[in-house]
């Protein structure tokens, strides 16, 4: 069956394969694990299709931290547009065996590897690696310490520090705080020379000898243990697997490094290349306990070049340490249960204190009106507690440095919303009334269940939330309406006879700008996941199928969000374009040499771009979004007239006077305001298309908030400042062309006005029609689908809409 188009105001949010990496150092530490532990993860987390399309189970007890710095990631579309990126990347990755059943029984199938935990500082590649892949990143990064040695030469030294946005106490309402999850460190070099002497010297006789007894036994137990795993024991006698696993590796380095040999054309596959495969998965909109999508997919990494390589920690390894001097710190956060799930052996264990938390929190300073974004600390966010970290030891660490291709994913199995029956690549139903192998997890056995169990609780927030302090500033942007109508059929018109049309209103857009205070989420409320918001909300007309009057409707055609959790929340399930960026408030110039009456920068959004479609840019972080008090040009600029094109805004105008009223009456007579966002799912084979589709209604409830007496005005008050918008022009981010907004000047050079930032690219300046700041309180319902669909087929009304409510719901194919 054809797919749709899987449309995306973003240019480059997400890649497609496949994917070229040019020099990747890669830094392994392999881990003693449990094997039952790991059997078990892969049950519960792999074997959910039925075997006959396959069955995962673990290769050796062992798991594999890598440490990954990819010095240039491009795909072939991408060298020809975009250019490339860099990235870190932590991942844990279990070595499997793949195998599929025929007739009852299990035939091997190849090698293949899973990593339920994976970390990367790039958001496109997060973005890309679970939209199209399924791996289940999350942002990290990399922090920068002191190294020990400053402080003693004969300390070990701090290698790296992993850390990570984390809910140190999930729900008891606090924010997710920066914390330390990952430490790799190294013992000192070997000092025979120093005073006082070292008496546990590691090349003293008294040390070396008991410790390489004592490591040598522990190799001989893993031996032990890899050699009587499931695995070896299936393939016979202990001569048997050893004739077996030599002639194999015999054959990999002698016939099999040739592209067109034997072991290749019977494998289909080259003989540096293995498999990686993960768990795709999508909430469901109406319900988050169930998925819309769920598939098993398969993709190939294949070594194109090894450059160089070895072990790290050759001199201990020498003295019977076969860790290399290498020890593995892993902080036990709640979040991240990586020893309980994988089964990790521990080397040792203690405890230690969390720093004292001053979280950031949205909140408007001064009278109403005054539009900056201010950062507080109140008494009460601050907690201090403890956490254990668990230490390991690896075994016989490496590094490798090479070229790599990651080739396009297929869909071993899949299964979507409406049926928990799994399909095959070739998108045929398979039976499972006699697949004793398969797992079963708890619900609905006629839905397909929303797999959690590699973290302790679902990263994803879903609705009905309650946001009861929240500060709005509007700003109304004049935009062409033509411009806006080409999007809403890009975007929302693709079953206009099933659920209606929608129109916009006017050449308007509403930049709108949230600091969130408080919140919680009925059905996940993991804390305070989300701080400050922007986004270019076009309001529409959304005309019934049968006729009738329009409803007002509210859709964000580009959102930027500063926390991971709501960017996740906001893309994987209520479908909106949105990004994760720094929204940030630069600080104040009213104390600077430059004096009070010098403009004032009031916001800055930072995001990461492509500032050219060119083969060798590089992506980059850059100010996207600036809000700024004060002129356009300068007051002493001549002839402005030149320099100034004001739009034509008597539309815009009079609907801001005829509709303006109404909708702050909906909101005063607590009418709920309807928004409408496409949510896509990109298909596994061909990223550029969809395989689910969803049309998703919200409903929101804002409540005005009061201070003081009764009789005290509402919190709603004009912004009469002198603001102007500067968008930065990036083709990656194409906001002003998408949506048709028009700008007064374009700014070609820096500027000589303080306070305006200049990064080598068009700034177009906007004037606003006009600005509210409001105080508000939140209560978002669950979002629902009003219509879906898989590939392009029809489209299936799932909840009633506006015509049909008084009616009832019914689900049936348009």
């Amino acid at each position: 069956m054809s797919k749709p188009f899987c449309y995306s105001p973003f240019a480059a949010a997400v890649g497609a394969p496949p994917f070229d990496f040019s020099g990747v150092v890669a830094r392994v530490f392999p881990l003693r694990a449990a094997y039952d532990r790991l059997q078990r993860f892969c049950n519960i987390y792999l074997n959910m299709m039925p075997p006959e399309l396959g069955w995962f189970r673990p290769a050796a007890p062992y798991v594999y931290l890598a440490v990954l710095n990819y010095g240039q990631m491009s795909t072939e579309l991408a060298r020809a547009r975009f250019g490339w990126v860099s990235q870190n990347e932590v991942f844990f990755s279990i070595p499997l065996e793949w195998y599929r059943f025929e007739g009852g029984k299990p035939v091997f199938v190849d090698w293949a590897s899973v990593s339920p935990y994976i970390f990367v500082d790039d958001p496109m590649s997060r973005a890309t690696g679970r939209e199209v892949y399924g791996w289940p990143k999350e942002s990290a990064w990399f922090a920068a310490e002191v190294n020990t040695w400053t402080k003693d030469p004969r300390a070990a030294s701090n290698l790296m520090c992993l850390r990570t946005e984390v809910f140190a106490n999930p729900y008891s309402g606090s924010r997710a705080q920066p914390r330390t999850l990952l430490e790799i460190s190294r013992q000192a070099r070997i000092a025979p020379v120093g005073w006082p002497p070292q008496w546990r010297n590691p090349i003293s006789p008294l040390v070396a000898i008991p410790k390489a007894i004592t490591n040598m036994l522990e190799l001989g137990k893993d031996w032990f243990d890899l050699w009587s795993s499931p695995p070896m024991r299936d393939l016979g006698s202990w001569r048997h697997r050893a004739e077996l696993i030599f002639t194999r590796l015999r054959g990999l380095a002698s016939d099999g490094a040739r592209p067109g040999s034997r072991w290749a054309q019977s494998k289909g596959t080259s003989p540096l290349s293995f498999h990686t495969v993960n768990l795709k998965q999508f909430p469901d909109t109406d319900d988050a306990e169930y998925a819309a999508f769920q598939a098993i997919t398969d993709a190939t990494m294949t070594v194109r070049g090894f450059n160089r390589g070895g072990l790290l920690g050759e001199d201990a390894m020498l003295l019977g340490d076969p860790s290399g001097g290498f020890l593995v710190k892993l902080h036990r956060h709640t979040a991240y249960p990586i020893i309980e799930t994988l089964g990790l052996q521990l080397h040792k264990h203690y405890q230690v204190e969390d720093p004292s938390a001053s979280p950031l929190r949205g909140q408007t300073a001064g009278s109403p009106g005054y539009t900056r974004l201010e950062d507080m600390t109140r008494d009460e966010d601050v907690h201090i507690g403890s956490h254990g970290v668990a230490v390991l030891k690896p075994v016989f660490p490496f590094w490798t440095e090479t070229n790599l291709e990651y080739g396009a994913p297929r869909n071993l199995g899949w299964r979507a919303k409406g049926s928990s029956v799994w399909h095959g690549p070739d998108d045929r139903p398979v039976s499972t009334d006699t697949s004793s192998t398969q797992a079963k997890l708890p619900g609905d056995p006629n839905k397909p269940v929303y797999n959690t169990s590699v973290h302790a609780y679902t990263m994803v927030a879903g609705p009905p939330y309650r946001f009861p302090n929240v500060t709005l500033r509007v700003f109304g942007l004049p935009a062409d309406e033509a411009a806006l109508q080409r999007h809403c059929d890009r975007y929302l018109n693709h079953a206009p006879g099933t659920i209606g049309r929608f129109e916009p209103c006017t050449g308007l857009v509403m930049l709108m700008v949230f600091s969130f205070e408080e919140m919680t989420s009925e059905t996940n409320n993991l804390g305070w996941w989300e701080d400050r918001q922007v986004s270019f909300q076009i309001p529409l007309w959304w005309h019934p199928p049968g006729g009738g009057e329009p409803e007002l409707t509210l859709t964000a055609a580009y959102s930027f969000s500063r926390g991971e959790v709501a960017t996740l929340s906001a893309r994987e399930v209520s479908g909106q374009a949105t990004i994760q960026a720094g929204i940030d408030s630069p600080p104040d110039v009213w104390m600077d040499d430059s004096g009070p009456i010098t403009d004032r920068a009031l916001m800055w959004v930072r995001t990461k771009v492509f500032p050219a479609l060119q083969p060798s840019v590089t992506a980059r972080d850059s100010v996207l979004l600036e809000l700024v008090e004060g002129p356009i040009v300068p007051d002493w600029a001549t002839d402005k007239t030149k320099l100034i094109s004001y739009p034509d805004t008597s539309t815009q105008d009079r609907w801001l006077a005829e509709y303006g009223p109404k909708l702050l009456t909906r909101v005063r007579e607590r009418h709920p305001l309807r928004t409408v966002h496409l949510r896509q799912i990109r298909d596994t084979n061909r990223p550029e298309l969809a395989c689910f589709q969803s049309l998703v209604e919200s409903r929101m409830v804002w409540d005005l908030l009061e201070e003081g007496t009764e009789d005290a005005h509402r919190q709603v008050v004009r912004i009469d400042d002198q603001l102007h918008l500067r968008v930065h022009h990036y083709p990656t981010h194409p906001i002003v062309e998408t949506l048709g907004i028009q700008a007064c000047y374009h700014e070609q050079v820096k500027s000589a006005q303080p306070n305006r930032i200049w990064e080598g690219t068009r700034v177009d300046c906007i004037q606003p029609l006009g600005g509210l700041w409001v105080k508000i309180a939140v209560a978002q319902e669950c979002a629902h689908d009003l219509c879906w669909r898989l590939d392009d087929g029809p489209w299936t009304i799932a909840l009633p809409t506006a015509t049909d409510a008084a009616s009832g719901g019914h689900e049936e194919p348009s």
